[in-house]
C-alpha cells in the first residue's frame, strides 16, 4: 500500500465524514416526519406537543 500525503488523507476523511453526516441527517429527518405523523394521529392538542415540534421551536443552526 502506498503512502498517501497528509492532504490526501484529510480530504478523504472529510469526504467520508460529510457523506455519513448527510445520511444521518436524512435518517433523522425521516424519523421526525414519522414522529409528527404519529403525534397528529394520536390527536394530541398542540399545547402537549414537545417544544421541538413547534414551528420555529428548534433553534436554527443547532442541528
Amino acid at each position: 500500500m502506498r503512502e498517501e500525503s497528509e492532504a490526501q488523507f484529510t480530504k478523504r476523511s472529510h469526504d467520508v465524514y460529510h457523506k455519513r453526516f448527510k445520511e444521518v441527517k436524512a435518517n433523522s429527518y425521516d424519523r421526525v416526519v414519522r414522529l409528527v405523523g404519529y403525534v397528529k394521529r394520536l390527536g394530541l392538542p398542540k399545547e402537549l406537543w414537545p417544544k421541538e415540534m413547534e414551528i420555529g421551536g428548534a433553534k436554527p443552526g443547532k442541528e
